[in-house]
Order: C-alpha cells, then structure tokens, then sequence
C-alpha cells in the first residue's frame, strides 16, 4: 500500500483539533474543518509545491471556560527531536505565557529530550504524541465507550452524593489512550457511558491515576 505523507499530516492535524476541542477549547472552523484539498493549498510551499511542516501548522487556542488558559500544538519537521528543539518551545511557551502544549511528533523524541520535559513540570505541561498516534480519533471508534471529563463542580457533587472519597473510586491510568487523548491529569474523574443490553446504557466513574 502507497503512503501519502500529505494525506497522513492532514489526518494528524485533523485529529489534534479534534483532540483540543473534545478537551473544551476554542478551536476555530477555519481549522478544525479544512478539506484535504485547502489543507494542502493553505501549507504547501509555493515554491517546491509540498506541504511543509513548519510554524503555520502551529495552533495556539485557550479553553472556552478560562480564555487566559493557553494551549499551544507545536508539529516539528525534525525526523527526530532532541533537547534543542524542546527548549525552543519552552521558550517561547514562556515569552508568549503560555504554560501547556503539545509536540506532535513524526517519530519519537531522545531520551534527552523526555527528561528534558519531564524537568519543566510543573511549570510547563509538555505532552508529545507520535503522528501514528494521531491517524484516527480513537473516541470515534466503535469499540470506544463514550467518556467525559468532570469539571471540579461536577467532581464534588459526584463524591458528595455517593458519599465516597476519591481512592474509592475506580481508576484510569494517566497513560491509557483515552485519558491521553483528554489530556486527563492525576485525580481528573471521568464519566464512561457504556451500552448495555438489559439497562440501555451503563454508566461507571473512572479516576486518573
């Protein structure tokens, strides 16, 4: 099967405003809905006719909620990024105060640069997704159960009116799929709707852990 780089970056772009819009940011039609065809005519280079991964790509948006919490998602061109590139987003996630974003990534990143990130927290919440990762928007898929983040209001009325505290709760892990794809952090609740033959549906609480 012939794989079409441009078809593929359209499809991870796709799904990354998909992925900050499920989170509760603002995420504007003019990207969240390009065709494949104003895709390629909005980043190609001019001169070499290829779409191009470079800063145009980057989307900057805030959550509809709190207009002054920033996101940035950054689509580096290196075949592999090390510690230079992420301090260079750093950096400028600092000038702009911005305070989270997201790399997504053609291959995975040095080990340098995981520790890299790993020593901005809490200060700068870097998450970093592969390109394969981004292919499809997993929450569509059929097998998929219907899962929504609780805002903190939600949270307490959940735990006060069951009673329970949070470590009686069932638990998600940070690195599941789905709690990455919400961006879901430590003691985040999500609500998980199933299907269910004899009730219609079922409904479970799950906890970041």
């Amino acid at each position: 099967m012939d794989v079409d780089p441009t078809k593929d970056l359209f499809r991870v772009r796709r799904t990354t405003c998909q992925m900050l819009k499920a989170r509760g940011y603002l995420v504007d039609d003019s990207d969240a809905g390009l065709t494949f065809e104003e895709f390629c005519e909005r980043f190609k280079d001019p001169e070499k006719e290829v779409v191009l991964r470079d800063e145009r790509m980057i989307l900057r948006t805030c959550l509809i909620s709190d207009p002054d919490n920033e996101i940035f998602a950054f689509f580096p061109d290196d075949e592999k990024v090390g510690r230079e590139t992420v301090e260079k987003y750093k950096v400028q996630m600092e000038k702009e105060g911005v305070k989270r974003a997201i790399l997504v990534l053609k291959k995975d990143c040095s080990s340098m640069a995981r520790t890299h990130i790993a020593k901005q927290l809490p200060a700068y919440d870097i998450e970093v997704f592969l390109d394969n990762e981004l292919f499809v928007n997993i929450t569509e898929h059929e097998l998929v159960p219907k899962h929504e983040p609780l805002d903190d209001a939600q949270k307490k009325q959940l735990l006060d009116g069951y009673r329970l505290k949070p470590e009686q709760l069932p638990r998600i892990l940070r690195h599941d799929a789905v709690a990455r794809f919400y961006g879901l952090r430590k003691g985040h609740v999500v609500k998980i709707t199933r299907p269910s033959e004899t009730a219609g549906r079922y409904v479970t609480y799950r906890m970041c852990q």
